[in-house]
Formats: structure tokens, sequence, C-alpha cells
């Protein structure tokens, strides 16, 4: 190679390398070792992560038993193939494959077909998504909680496009940031229920606005914080939850955490999105059976921090099929 490149030597072809950065010694290398003690080396390495304790990691991270047989039933000619099935002369294995899979989850779900050609888990439960809402017609659909958060994140992406409501996205978007949730609501309660979650309307007459769903929610929540936020702004931030949990980290006297974009110079409260200590339960009662009714009055009798936010945007809400689209966009 050297002859080629025509220098003498291994010292003219680096010789555009200073001298203080040129390795002048031997490299400090273990000795060569063989595949068995590589093997138990990578073993033992392994044990220091904790071998044998439990994970809790969740979101598809757990133990689970292979097989012994998969290792000869890969190495099978007609499954061993190359990754992509579009080369001809190497795809038999890729189809064979599909062909067994398809038609095993066929006789296990009863159902007439099944698709295996996705690439992943995420985008097949969208496709599963789509198709079920194309043909039962209906808007809404039902996902469990143990579904992967990522999984999730991918619903809200394809949902999003699919004319679903505006509450679906939201619950999509919020569901991996907490632990339960609820949905206030006045009027289609059935079509709320379906989604999945409880619901429960005001508990104030004449729909006295956003303080009588924040007093419904602290009535049956079940949990020390309580976080809200409107169902017509689907692009709230993918880490709402965190960031105003922070601020009761930061503070202990802190009582409600609200979200705040700047104006200008000026940080201004996105009141809606808020998270509020369970406690101050009976000071919005007494609050809303004064009748008042501004959310800005209620959160000043407390000790109240405003956490900024840099996306204004993802607090725009829509009201209209062209403000809608606008949030697509943006989104």
């Amino acid at each position: 190679m050297l002859k080629a490149i025509g220098a003498p030597s291994i010292d003219d072809l680096f010789s555009q390398i200073p001298p203080e950065y040129r390795l002048n010694r031997g490299l400090d290398v273990p000795r060569q070792m063989a595949e068995s003690e590589i093997v138990d080396w990578f073993r033992e390495r392994s044990r220091e992560n904790g071998d044998g304790h439990a994970t809790f990691l969740g979101a598809g991270a757990y133990y689970h038993y292979r097989p012994v047989i998969i290792d000869s039933l890969i190495s099978r000619g007609e499954f061993l193939t190359a990754y992509t099935p579009y080369q001809a002369e190497i795809s038999q294995g890729t189809l064979q494959s599909i062909f067994e899979f398809q038609t095993m989850i066929s006789e296990l779900t009863g159902m007439e077909v099944a698709n295996a050609s996705m690439y992943d888990g995420s985008t097949a439960a969208a496709e599963a998504v789509m198709m079920a809402v194309r043909l039962t017609g209906r808007r809404s659909v039902v996902v469990a909680r143990s579904v992967h958060p990522e999984y999730r994140e991918v619903l809200s992406t394809y949902a999003f496009h699919q004319g679903m409501p505006l509450a679906l996205h939201a619950l999509l978007r919020l569901t991996p940031q907490v632990g339960q949730l609820m949905i206030n609501a006045n009027r289609n309660l059935g079509a709320y229920e379906s989604m999945g979650v409880p619901v429960w309307p005001d508990a104030l007459p004449d729909y006295p606005g956003p303080l009588a769903g924040f007093l419904a929610g602290l009535e049956r929540c079940e949990t020390p914080y309580l976080v809200t936020v409107p169902c017509d702004s689907p692009n709230f931030p993918a880490d709402l939850v965190a960031r105003l949990a922070a601020a009761f980290d930061a503070d202990d006297e802190t009582e409600i955490a609200v979200a705040a974009t700047r104006e200008g110079d000026e940080l201004r409260g996105q009141p809606v999105f808020c998270m509020m200590r369970t406690e101050v339960l009976e000071s919005l009662a007494r609050f809303t059976q004064a009748g008042e009714r501004k959310i800005d009055r209620w959160t000043a009798l407390h000790k109240t921090r405003l956490v900024p936010f840099d996306d204004a945007e993802a607090f725009a809400n829509a009201n209209t099929p062209e403000e809608l689209r606008r949030l697509q966009r943006h989104g």
C-alpha cells in the first residue's frame, strides 16, 4: 500500500500529524482471548448490572423466556434470509415467515386476516386503529394503559390527521404523563365515556366555566395532585406534567403551578394548564359558591408559581376547522 501511494515508510505516511499527538509506544492492549474466554468475560460484566434482580423499568423492558428451538428455526434456509424481502433470490424465507405468522395470528384471534408486514409495533398499532375507525365508522378508540408510551405517541400523531375528537388527542398526549385520567364534560357524555375513562359533569349549574371543571376534578381526585388541560389544545407539551411537578419540588409551599409563555418581556400564565394540590378543594368550593368565576382571582389566593415554556404555539387552541388545520401544520 505504501508503494502504491508513494510513501517511503509508515512514518512518512503520518508525517502530517504533529509529533506531540503521535503515540511512540506500544498500545497497552491485553492479550488476545479465545471465544470461550470472551463469552465468560461478558457474562461476568453483565452480572455487575444486578444479575437476578427484578426490573421495574416497564415500557417493554422486562425479562422474558426465549425458547431454545428459536435458534434452530431461524437458521433454516427457508427462514434465514437478508433483511430486504424485495431481493427476489433470497425473499422466499421472509415471505414464508410472514405467511406462517399471519396464519398463526388468524387462528389465535379468530380473525379473517392478519397483517404482518409492518415495520414495527408502533406503526402496526396505528394502522390497526385507523382500520378499526374506517370499518366501524366510530371516531374514538380505547387504548389500554399497558400500551408502550412511545406507541401512544405514534397513535396520537396518526389520529391527529384523521378527524378524531380533540378530546381523544388530549387523552393520548396526557396518558404517558400521568397515572389516572378523567374527563369533565356536560354534553355528549356517552361519546366521552367511549374513550375509556371516567366522565364527570360540573357540580355547579349553568356551565360556569373552567373553575367548575377544576372543582369536579378535585372532588373525585384520588391522588395528591390534580393536573388540568383543555381538550381544544392538542399540541400541549409532552413534558407538561413533569415541568409543572418540578415547581412543587423546588418550593414545598407551592400550591398551584401554572404553565406560562412570554409575550414580549411579560410572562403570561396559561391558567387552564395547571397542577394543584388537592388540599385547595375547600378554597375553590368557597370561591365558586360565592359566585366567583375568574381563575386568576382564585389562584391569586394561593402560593402560585408560573412555569415558563418557550413554545407559546403549543398552548394554542382550535375552535374552527381552519384553526385545527393550522395546529396540525404546527404540530
